[in-house]
């Protein structure tokens, strides 16, 4: 787990990312996630989190939603996603049940941002 890995090598940023998913995910009971304005090519680290945090906190059909602006984004997120899945096999076979779905970006500005 990158929790662990981070425990060799400490790095505080890491550290806070994940305690910060993880400690909301698990005091709020949160089942769905939704993820505005990240980029998949960078943050593969973020999803991660989001899996073990769900997995922590055992909760029951957790979903991801997956704010999109390009269709290319939308796609490398689904590669992406599928390919960060590298735990054990109790927790990937937890990750790949998560829900995904995807909502594309300017929907959501149009529908709450502009008038």
């Amino acid at each position: 787990m990158a929790v662990t890995a981070c425990n060799k090598r400490p790095n505080k940023k890491l550290l806070m990312a994940y305690d910060a998913i993880n400690g909301a995910i698990t005091t709020y009971s949160i089942s769905e996630v939704v993820i505005f304005g990240m980029n998949i090519n960078n943050d593969q680290d973020i999803i991660r989190y989001i899996m073990m945090a769900f997995y922590n906190a055992k909760i029951d059909n957790p979903k991801i939603v997956y704010c999109y602006f390009l269709e290319e984004e939308k796609i490398e997120f689904k590669r992406q996603f599928f390919a960060v899945i590298t735990f054990s096999k109790e927790l990937s076979d937890y990750s790949h049940q998560i829900e995904v779905s995807y909502i594309n970006t300017q929907n959501v500005l149009d529908s709450y941002f502009k008038k």
